[in-house]
């Protein structure tokens, strides 16, 4: 059975619901995608019954026994010299797409730490609920996705009311640094993001309002952040029939953005799949709720892990900006730190 348990950031209503056959493209529940595929979106409904969290770990056990069958073992932990293997081959990347096209480049590089764990799936999504209330968490399992749960600050999309906004999350410091101020690199990481994000708004006729940008506290790590929100009455493309079109064609524009990719976003998407170990799979896709009014809350699937109850792991992911100025030893503790927002709960 496929399922998802949710909730929104700063609330502590849980939504959740099932499905037999996971639908294909936006609609009324919950809606992921995998990393690079946001053109591709997949959906749960809801239900209205009592959240049942014995049948709910039953099924994940259902589902990863199916998916690792025929998909083989959760991936194994990025060894430190390969990724920092990675970071010197992104830095050197990075020099090139600047002398070739004259705009500052970005690439996100990630890694795995892979850990054993006897938590349910459901304890650690309480676990994360409670320790990161204004984060949205999420838990959902298919037999073709398998498990993923996490807890993630980052907005893609909303839409409340007639207000209509994403945010720019980048650049990462750990929290105790809350006081001092931001450095080049971290500045210039967050300012490729809301250039992007502004453009894609532009470009779709809506008129964005730019605030920030300010410091946000994420558990043990902060960031700079900037809200990119507009007033949105009708639909202000006449080449799209409705709001619901209109969100699918932004989501699949806007996700992933630089904060997950990088930039320019193709070239660093196509150096990403070149030279990662892994593959992302569900992290840095898309995790959200859709209804049929309209509103939307969508997020990128960040400081989340791939759960297996089938073996008893759980492979957490993570990655950073990296910029012609990265140092790899810095970029190495950055995800250790947010690795940390799960790992110290499991």
């Amino acid at each position: 059975m496929n399922f998802f348990i949710f909730r929104l950031p700063g609330h502590s209503n849980i939504y959740h619901g099932f499905c037999a056959d996971v639908k294909h493209g936006l609609d009324d529940g919950f809606i992921f995608s995998r990393y690079g595929e946001s053109n591709c979106i997949f959906s749960i409904p809801f239900v209205n019954t009592p959240v049942d969290y014995d049948l709910i770990n039953k099924w994940v056990m259902e589902n990863d026994t199916e998916y690792f069958k025929s998909n083989g073992a959760l991936p194994l932990s990025t060894p430190k010299d390969s990724h920092f293997e990675l970071i010197n081959n992104c830095i050197g990347e990075i020099s090139r797409l600047e002398s070739d096209s004259g705009v500052k480049a970005k690439i996100i590089a990630s890694r795995i730490f892979n850990i054993p764990t006897d938590a349910s799936a459901t304890e650690i999504f309480d676990r994360l609920c409670t320790r990161y209330p204004d984060a949205a968490v999420f838990l959902f399992s298919t037999s073709d996705f398998g498990t993923w749960i996490g807890a993630t600050p980052e907005v893609i999309l909303e839409r409340d009311g007639n207000s209509l906004h994403s945010v720019a999350l980048a650049g990462t410091r750990p929290a105790a640094c809350i006081d001092s101020p931001w450095d080049k690199k971290n500045i210039d990481e967050q300012s490729i993001v809301t250039s992007f994000i502004q453009n894609i708004f532009l470009r779709s006729n809506l008129k964005p309002e730019i605030t920030g940008p300010y410091t946000k506290r994420c558990g043990p790590v902060i960031h700079l952040e900037t809200k990119i929100s507009t007033v949105m009455d009708k639909v202000p493309d006449e080449n799209i029939s409705s709001e619901r079109d209109l969100f699918t064609s932004l989501l699949s524009t806007l996700a992933p953005t630089p904060a997950i990719s990088g930039f320019p976003r193709k070239e660093a998407m196509d150096f990403i799949e070149k030279n990662e170990l892994h593959s992302r799979q569900c992290y840095g896709g898309m995790v959200g709720i859709y209804s049929a009014d309209n509103s939307l809350h969508t997020y990128a699937t960040l400081r989340c892990g791939h759960y297996s109850a089938y073996e008893k792991r759980i492979s957490l992911y993570a990655g950073g900006g990296i910029t012609h100025d990265s140092d790899p030893t810095s970029e190495w503790e950055e995800t250790e730190i947010k690795l940390s927002t799960v790992a110290s709960l499991i």
